[in-house]
């Protein structure tokens, strides 16, 4: 009987253990349903309006800068959304944004203002359109600033044909004025008020140090004085003493090198001083053995010979001067035949 009693007692407590376990998971299932429902009606209430401005830092300030000093404020929903489109400076990697994001960050970029801005509408005459300042909003991002801008001195009509063309993208400009694209033409005209710096003159002095001077000596001594500039560019086609490497100087550079050539005096070429090429009296052949004999220069090699002196005429010419009326000098048997030692052969 207490046994019977003792096992009541057990099944009664493992009764009461489980409804109690049911009680709790049901009190944390409800409670969890609930927090549930709370973080999506906090999810849904952020994701009600897009961030403009994270948006835009997030996508777009890498390449146009802090919002507050944005180049592309005032842009359209169209624009931008042609950009995407047209991938104009890799803009395509966005086309993952949804029309009400990029409106945000359309709105960021609207001037504060308390009224919507005015639709354009056509110039009137004696209306001065900025080109400045559209070729800075429209233009500088591709081309660079108006001061040194690559386009300079494009036409109005090559202008509409790129963006009639979509060229680089420029089909999303379609929305600017006829009198819009002429101030930006305008604005990148060369100013006509200011003529242009005439190209500084070639410096051939210094053109001839470069390429010159390491085989022909410096400017003032070159043996080159007087070349012509013909001369030069014939050297150079025909490679010269190896010049044909500065067949990349233009004919200007060459008739800059000449001109500087010009102006130099070639110095004369010394006369050559007595005993500079050979002993006086020579100390070759039968030299010696005239001398001996007290037999003069002169009557070997003609007048104007003696051991101090020569004739200009003849002297240091290459050739062997002989007089062939006093020796009876003969050059094809090498032989002479004279008075003084009847006949010789050399």
């Amino acid at each position: 009987m207490r046994l019977q009693t003792t096992y009541f007692y057990l099944l009664a407590l493992f009764a009461v253990t489980i409804l109690a376990g049911c009680g709790s998971t049901a009190a944390t299932t409800a409670g969890g349903a609930s927090s549930g429902a709370s973080s999506q009606s906090l999810a849904a209430s952020q994701g009600g309006t897009a961030d403009g401005a994270a948006l835009y830092a997030a996508n777009c300030a890498g390449c146009h800068g802090a919002l507050a000093s944005s180049r592309k404020t005032g842009i359209t929903l169209a624009r931008l959304q042609s950009a995407i489109s047209n991938n104009v400076g890799g803009m395509g990697v966005y086309t993952a944004l949804s029309a009400s994001e990029a409106q945000a960050i359309v709105a960021v970029l609207s001037p504060a203002t308390t009224t919507p801005a005015p639709t354009p509408v056509p110039v009137t005459p004696g209306t001065t359109v900025d080109g400045a300042a559209l070729y800075s909003a429209n233009c500088a991002d591709c081309h660079g600033p108006l001061a040194s801008s690559g386009k300079a001195g494009i036409t109005v009509s090559r202008l509409q044909n790129a963006i009639g063309g979509n060229t680089g993208g420029m089909g999303a400009l379609s929305g600017l004025a006829a009198a819009e694209v002429e101030a930006i033409v305008a604005a990148l005209a060369p100013s006509a008020s200011t003529p242009s710096t005439p190209p500084a003159a070639t410096d051939g002095a210094s053109l001839y140090s470069a390429n010159c001077a390491g085989c022909h000596g410096t400017l003032a001594t070159s043996a080159k004085a007087g070349v012509a500039a013909v001369a030069i560019q014939n050297a150079i086609n025909g490679n010269t003493g190896s010049m044909g490497y500065l067949s990349t100087l233009t004919a200007s550079d060459l008739t800059a090198i000449a001109s500087a050539l010009s102006t130099v005096t070639p110095s004369p070429t010394p006369a050559a001083a007595c005993g500079s090429c050979h002993a006086i009296p020579p100390a070759t052949g039968k030299h010696a053995k005239h001398l001996s004999q007290k037999i003069a220069c002169e009557t070997c090699h003609g007048t104007g010979y003696s051991t101090t002196t020569y004739a200009s005429a003849t002297h240091n010419n290459g050739v062997k001067n002989i007089d062939t009326v006093k020796t009876g000098w003969n050059a094809t048997t090498r032989s002479c035949s004279n008075s003084c030692h009847g006949r010789e052969t050399w």
